[in-house]
């Protein structure tokens, strides 16, 4: 009996944190497409370089994308593929 309770919290507790996580997404994704909307229209646009570590650029200016990769995913905690997304952007400029 105790172990059906526990069961069924844990999995009202994924249920609520899943609807959570998903709203949390709808939210960035409306605040990205508002300040994409700003930057549109006041002319504006951010620099490639905003926001990466100078470790990162450092990396990315010395030709080492392995290490560059790699500083970016420790600073900044992001998965590989948005790593390598914002190192691949990086990478013609210099």
């Amino acid at each position: 009996m105790e172990w059906s309770v526990l069961i069924v919290f844990v999995v009202l507790l994924i249920f609520i944190g899943h609807r959570e996580i998903s709203a949390m997404k709808y939210k960035h994704k409306l605040l990205e497409r508002k300040v994409g909307f700003l930057l549109e229209r006041s002319g504006l646009s951010l620099d490639k370089h905003f926001g990466v570590p100078a470790q990162v650029l450092d990396a990315v200016k010395s030709g080492n994308k392995l290490k560059a990769l790699r500083l970016y995913r420790e600073e900044t905690g992001a998965s590989l593929v948005d790593a390598r997304k914002v190192i691949e952007e990086l990478w013609p400029d210099t």
